[in-house]
């Protein structure tokens, strides 16, 4: 029932239709996902689950978008003034949980000057365009927000 209102949320704001004929079909599609997400879990056998911490997702958020959008600013400057001077650099992380990892990695890659290469147990191979990119994936500020969404109370995988 939560991916159903979870999706039906996302899909309302993202769509702006709220008039009968795209509403029918699209929740007539949404509660059809949770039964076919239900079936991939058996088929598949996926051996972890992803459980957040709600509360602290709503705070981290804001949080990247904000990243994304400053460092596209950063990013901007530095090409247009042929400033940029790209190396890989190891960023290490203590994380446990394979889904924080991803998500850890997945927040690297969304803002722009870094892209992760490899994920490692103790660290991510990350490529930034320039040295103040480095420092701040080096802050451990986005590891330590990262850190926050686990769910204390469901952290299994």
């Amino acid at each position: 029932m939560i991916l159903f209102v979870t999706l039906l949320a996302i899909w309302l704001a993202l769509s702006g239709y709220f008039t009968a004929l795209p509403l029918i079909p699209g929740i007539i599609a949404l509660l059809f996902i949770p039964l076919f997400m239900k079936k991939a879990k058996r088929v598949f056998c996926y051996p972890f689950t992803f459980s957040i911490n709600t509360i602290e997702f709503l705070k981290y958020l804001p949080y990247i978008i904000k990243e994304i959008f400053v460092s596209d600013i950063n990013v901007a400057k530095l090409v247009l003034q042929n400033k940029h001077k790209g190396k890989i650099i190891k960023v290490p992380h203590n994380l446990q949980s394979k889904s924080l990892v991803t998500t850890f990695s997945n927040s690297i890659t969304l803002t722009p000057g870094s892209i992760t290469l490899d994920a490692k147990d103790d660290y991510l191979l990350v490529h930034v365009i320039d040295e103040n990119v480095e420092d701040g994936m080096l802050s451990n500020d986005l590891l330590n927000r990262v850190k926050k969404l686990e769910n204390k109370n469901n952290s299994g995988d």
